[in-house]
């Protein structure tokens, strides 16, 4: 399986608002593309800003997920014959950053993942990107990233995240750049509501330390995020995101969050 995030930053002439409702509207219309060229999985997470902290670096998060690269070499042929590129350009305020997944794990809440898929329901994420201290190789990084997994770097050495702050799920993602960007990390952690995800957001603004993780991290930046299901398509859940825009609802009759 090929995995591929997309990170978007909105014109800068258009609210939050207005940007998220332009994207949900072109990602309806993905939903709805031949089945041979339509992502496996698509999800849009839509950012935060007043969670996320003063100038978040980008505005919304698309996950892809392709069967191989014949699947995802069909769907971008299809995005540009159908217009779609050219429709998320006049959202963007520059070009997107494209990075793809080498190594995915999921080190926490596996259980939780599968039920979430299977429901097809919206959800929040704290996301953090990364680069890689420059001393490190890609695969020393990976594997020492992988032991650092629950811990930060705090003004007094490392911290463990309390379970108040750790999330349902916890998956890493070793980014093996397509951009210019050249992240090398980034971080999903799946949280219950927008209460643990402040919870979440605060106690690492009181406890992590940017500067006490320079031998592992060179830079690092956090997202919270809203991530809405956009494929695959579930019988019973919703016709498309369209309609789920729409009336407002997820396919349980729930509230659908709005960042």
């Amino acid at each position: 399986m090929i995995q591929r995030f997309v990170f978007f930053s909105r014109r800068s002439d258009l609210s939050t608002a207005e940007f998220a409702a332009s994207l949900r509207a072109v990602l309806a219309e993905v939903a709805k593309a031949p089945e041979d060229s339509r992502p496996s999985r698509l999800t849009c997470g839509i950012v935060h800003p007043e969670v996320s902290g003063a100038s978040p670096r980008h505005d919304a998060v698309l996950t892809e997920c392709y069967a191989d690269d014949d699947h995802l070499g069909r769907h971008l042929s299809w995005r540009g014959s159908a217009g779609t590129d050219e429709r998320l350009d006049g959202l963007a305020g520059g070009a997107p950053v494209i990075e793809r997944v080498a190594d995915r794990r999921v080190v926490r809440g596996e259980q939780w993942l599968e039920e979430h898929w299977r429901r097809g329901r919206s959800t929040v994420k704290h996301l953090a990107l990364a680069t890689r201290a420059g001393s490190l190789s890609a695969a020393q990084f990976s594997a020492r990233w992988l032991d650092h997994a629950g811990t930060v770097g705090g003004r007094a050495g490392t911290v463990t995240i309390p379970e108040a702050a750790r999330g349902s799920a916890y998956v890493q993602n070793v980014l093996a750049p397509e951009g210019e960007t050249g992240y090398d990390a980034l971080t999903e952690v799946y949280v219950e509501d927008r209460a643990a995800l402040r919870a979440r957001v605060e106690w690492f603004a009181a406890n992590f330390d940017p500067e006490a993780s320079g031998d592992l991290f060179a830079r690092s930046w956090f997202l919270a995020v809203t991530e809405e299901v956009v494929t695959p398509v579930l019988a019973g859940v919703r016709d498309d995101l369209g309609e789920r825009q729409e009336t407002g609802r997820d396919g349980n009759g729930a509230a659908a969050p709005r960042p």
